[in-house]
């Protein structure tokens, strides 16, 4: 756990960069040298097969599991190409490990050796990013924590998506808009889901504060907000 946290805190310093990676944990070093190809083949299946639905999964491939989902709605090419990109970040910084995700704007791709499906607290990887820009007042801070409810609920009765975005005007506050969106994995029943997003609902006030914006990433579900538009 000391690692991840190393890891996050020194990713999250890095200066903006156009060779910056996108957020990633590995986790649980291997030396086992057949490792790297088992997690080749199943992120590679997990790419191949994910564009058509927008996500899929590799169940015991090589004694590796991997499940990759795009945001939303996407599918097709856009998808298929944010996931190859994931699986390059994979194959590059976290090849000699047992576990590893990461995270584009995009999509969500993760490897494990342990089986993950179906539960979101199955050796669960995590990463806080609150926004750089301007702290908004307390008022703002409750207006997130009230639509976080919200967009959680309606994420977690989409469907088999379990997909939610929504927009409101903050009234405490004239000309501020909060975006916000939440996902789960498909992987996961709703139940499953909504153990998830609450979890992550409640890091907001310990880990984004009133922070204008935050990325909460789990390697179950996402939720995510700001003030400018950030919806695909």
């Amino acid at each position: 756990m000391a690692f991840l946290r190393i890891s996050i805190l020194l990713l999250a310093l890095m200066p903006l960069a156009s060779c910056l990676p996108p957020p990633f944990v590995c986790a649980t070093a291997s030396t086992d040298d057949t490792l790297f190809i088992a997690i080749l083949g199943a992120l590679m299946t997990v790419v191949n097969n994910a564009p058509g639905a927008g996500y899929a999964k590799s169940q015991n491939q090589g004694g590796v599991n991997a499940f990759g989902r795009c945001t939303g709605l996407h599918n097709g090419l856009s998808c298929g190409q944010c996931l190859a990109n994931s699986a390059a970040t994979l194959q590059k910084y976290c090849a000699n490990y047992e576990d590893g995700a990461v995270w584009y704007n995009s999509c969500f791709l993760r490897y494990s050796t342990k089986d993950f499906f179906g539960d979101w607290n199955v050796q669960p990887l995590h990463a806080f990013f609150p926004s750089n820009d301007n702290s908004q007042s307390p008022l703002f801070e409750a207006a997130v924590l009230r639509l976080a409810v919200t967009v959680s609920n309606m994420a977690v009765q989409s469907g088999a998506n379990l997909f939610a975005e929504m927009e409101q005007p903050v009234q405490e506050i004239s000309g501020v808009t909060i975006y916000i969106m939440a996902q789960c994995t498909q992987d996961l029943p709703s139940s499953q889901c909504q153990g998830c997003l609450d979890w992550l609902r409640n890091n907001i006030d310990s880990n984004c504060g009133n922070k204008d914006g935050c990325r909460l990433f789990h390697t179950s579900c996402i939720l995510r907000y700001g003030i400018s538009n950030f919806f695909i």
